[in-house]
């Protein structure tokens, strides 16, 4: 099942918890975002309840559900790169994040893990 935000992340990353800077941040690069240039704390509060919160509880129940059912969820994040980032040419198109166990990845990317020690 897909979960994904209902918006851009220059709106709120939802990524990123809302006291990091990042979440609404009012610059991409090297440019401006005039929609998030300074937002008060309500601002950035009903934000978090209007994307953040829904996103979120939304995740984790269906996360739950599928734990409850005896289901082993896997939680896959995208995150596409522009080709260019301040100047620097990317070598790759998206990136995979993982936690401890990157069996997942390696699976995306086909490269065997490393034998262990």
């Amino acid at each position: 099942m897909l979960v994904h935000a209902q918006v851009s992340r220059l709106v709120y990353d939802l990524n990123r918890a809302p006291d990091m800077a990042g979440a609404m941040a009012p610059r991409s690069e090297l440019h401006d975002i005039p929609g998030n240039a300074n937002l008060s704390t309500d601002d950035r509060a009903a934000r978090t309840a209007a994307l953040y919160l829904p996103f979120h509880d939304g995740l984790h129940a269906l996360l739950m559900d599928r734990i409850a059912r005896g289901l082993l969820p896997a939680l896959i994040t995208i995150h596409s790169f522009t080709p260019v980032y301040f100047g620097t040419p990317r070598a790759v198109e998206f990136g995979v994040i993982h936690d401890a166990d990157d069996t997942l990845p390696r699976a995306i990317w086909m490269r065997p893990a490393p034998a262990p020690p």
